[in-house]
């Protein structure tokens, strides 16, 4: 009894401590609170009351806070134009009060158009920013300037380059400089790529999280959501940045710690737990999701099964879809590997992944040698175009090359038999061939071959070709691009270097056919996801040169 007692005298002396907030703030519409908007720091969560008023207690581990856009409102812009002012910087120290408000406009976005990239590679080298500027630039400026409908963009990561980051003084201030000074022309929300660490961290437990703070300076959240109309977006950052030192001393860039080649591709259990949370706030299952990422998460295999895979580390991939199961509409947008595929994953009917070629192509590097902006796969450098009407969601990729950009152009055709002769005997074919043995060696192939590179191909397109009237057979095939060992390989053998990172890699999205005449015309029609049809003429002989569309 007497135990009893002084329990409850201790409870009546000495009550729990009250909830203390050290962030608040308001949430305002046209002078007015806005209710039920979440705000978050990356790790706690609020929810704005009647007035449209929140608070929360923050660690203030990330540096920032920020709102999740409600649908039917757009995010107030900076000056600039183009950064939507969703976040706020916070103070480091946590007994500090602050105090964070945020403006939003009402919005329908019943129809958009959603923009699409990824690697820009920007390092002031390769002459990178005059081909941004003249050309990405451009591209983009036509494409908001021609649309009746409000325009948002995605960049999925590598903005800069952290290898030369010290070396050619290029950073993020100068990436948001050029973004100025070009004018980009919609609200760029921005999420980090492998290269967007910075280098000069050493390797340590808290490399990955201080290697980001730049990036955490500019852009703010490394992952966020938001919602444009019926769709919400998760953006995360998929790379682990570990920056170890390489052990068979192999040299570093200049400036840096390590070796910016050592990161994992993988969701943090950080972020999964963070999805989870932001996923019980939707409480319709149909509600399309896209999900913004730079690593990709599933990867189509090369070896003539198109078989989908996972790609993130210790079946991470897997653990990801699993967070979305109950979703019907599951799209992923990713980067990173600088060429266009989609994939399907089996297991998860609810999810497809396009990962997206590089507004860099081959790190701004075939310009440079023919007149051509081109991905290893042979895909035009470029974006995906989406336009989002209600919830229904359609695409088209861009190139940036003018020579691809006449029309709406989405194939490139060769005819062989003039791609066979300029390989036979060709001394600098011969030494390319000699460095990668394992690709197809076009001097070889047989004759009245037709190879059709199609950028954006999924399994729901239908390709046919036609020769005197009569259908010729059409194959799937796993090569690679002629064009691009003409533009660029073929360039460094002549001059003694074996191409790198500039090789031709295999691709998935070529198809074969036999023509039975070396000189009749074949028509080529496309048909893709949204019956939309692409048709080419093709006139025989026809050359092969780096002019050719």
């Amino acid at each position: 009894m007497h135990k009893i007692i002084f329990i409850i005298t201790c409870l009546l002396i000495c009550p729990p401590p009250t909830f203390s907030a050290n962030i608040k703030g308001t949430i305002h519409c046209n002078g007015n609170g806005v209710s039920n908007v979440y705000v978050s720091d990356g790790q706690n969560w609020a929810i704005t009351n009647a007035q449209g008023k929140y608070s929360l207690q923050s660690q203030k581990k990330n540096g920032y806070i920020f709102y999740i856009l409600p649908g039917g409102y757009a995010p107030e812009m900076s000056k600039d134009g183009f950064s939507p002012k969703f976040w706020a910087p916070l103070s480091s120290d946590t007994k500090k009060d602050e105090t964070h408000d945020f403006n939003i406009m009402p919005a329908s976005l019943d129809k958009y158009q959603l923009i699409v990239n990824t690697d820009q590679h920007m390092a002031n080298k390769s002459n990178d920013v005059k081909q941004f500027s003249d050309f990405f630039m451009t591209s983009l400026h036509r494409t908001v300037d021609s649309s009746e409908s409000p325009s948002f963009a995605l960049s999925l990561g590598d903005a800069v380059w952290d290898e030369y980051m010290y070396e050619t003084g290029f950073g993020y201030a100068d990436y948001i400089a050029l973004l100025r000074q070009t004018k980009y022309p919609c609200a760029l929300y921005h999420i980090m790529g492998n290269h967007d660490n910075d280098s000069a961290i050493p390797a340590g437990d808290d490399c990955d999280f201080e290697a980001s703070a730049l990036f955490r300076k500019h852009f703010g959240p490394r992952f966020y959501s938001m919602n444009i109309g019926a769709v919400h977006y998760i953006m995360l950052d998929d790379v682990f940045y570990r920056n170890e030192m390489p052990t068979d001393g192999s040299p570093i860039p200049t400036g840096a710690a390590g070796s910016p080649d050592f990161y994992d591709d993988i969701v943090t259990a950080e972020q999964m737990g963070w999805i989870k949370e932001d996923l019980k706030h939707i409480t319709d299952k149909s509600t399309p999701i896209i999900v913004g990422i730079h690593s990709q998460g599933w990867k189509v295999s090369t070896n003539g099964k198109y078989d989908v895979l996972p790609y993130l580390k210790d079946d991470n991939s897997t653990k990801f879809a699993e967070l979305f199961k109950e979703f019907s509409r599951v799209k992923i947008l990713s980067g990173h590997s600088h060429y266009n595929y989609h994939a399907h994953p089996a297991a998860y009917k609810n999810i497809h992944e396009n990962n997206i070629a590089a507004v860099c192509g081959t790190w701004w590097h075939t310009y440079q040698t023919s007149p051509r902006h081109l991905c290893r796969d042979g895909s035009p450098a470029g974006y995906e175009l989406y336009t989002i009407d209600g919830d229904s969601i359609s695409w088209t990729y861009k190139p940036i090359d003018p020579i691809d950009s006449i029309g709406d152009h989405q194939m490139r055709v060769y005819d062989m038999n003039t791609i066979r002769d300029f390989c036979k005997g060709n001394d600098a074919v011969k030494k390319f061939y000699n460095y990668y043995p394992s690709l197809p060696n076009y001097a070889e192939i047989p004759e009245n071959t037709i190879l059709i590179n199609i950028w954006d191909y999924d399994v729901d397109w239908k390709v046919e070709v036609e020769e005197n009237g009569g259908k010729l057979p059409v194959e799937r095939t796993t090569t690679f691009d002629p064009l691009h060992m003409l533009s660029i390989g073929l360039e460094k053998v002549k001059i003694g270097k074996k191409p790198g990172i500039d090789r031709p890699i295999l691709t998935t999205h070529m198809f074969v056919c036999h023509a039975a005449t070396a000189t009749a015309p074949v028509t080529i029609t496309v048909t893709d996801s949204f019956g939309r049809v692409y048709k080419e003429n093709l006139i025989r002989p026809k050359e092969f040169s780096t002019s050719m569309r």
